[in-house]
């Protein structure tokens, strides 16, 4: 039996879902890499993890530098936590494979 824990808010969407599922499949990647995986707009993948970043669902765990960027890019990353608190191994790819 798995054991879910309710948060405040609202429920999670897809493109939260889909992006969680990607950080604990594949590990630590940035905004822009997320959104080429996973086919989506860069600014959808940003609001996104900071709204994740925000439930603490995910993390920031280091900044790197991006040949043409000015600034450093955030690397996020899937929270230990999480991986027992959500049953969202189940989530359907083929949402975004289709697009």
């Amino acid at each position: 039996m798995m054991l879910v824990v309710k948060k405040a808010g609202r429920p999670m969407g897809v493109p939260a879902q889909a992006v969680l599922q990607l950080l604990l499949s594949e590990g630590p990647m940035t905004a822009r890499t997320i959104g080429e995986r996973l086919q989506l707009s860069i600014r959808i993948v940003w609001v996104t993890c900071s709204r994740l970043v925000a439930r603490g669902e995910i993390e920031i765990v280091r900044r790197r530098q991006v040949e043409g960027v000015n600034k450093p890019v955030a690397v996020y990353a899937a929270r230990r936590r999480t991986q027992c608190v959500q049953g969202i191994s189940r989530l359907p790819m083929a949402f975004f494979a289709e697009r």
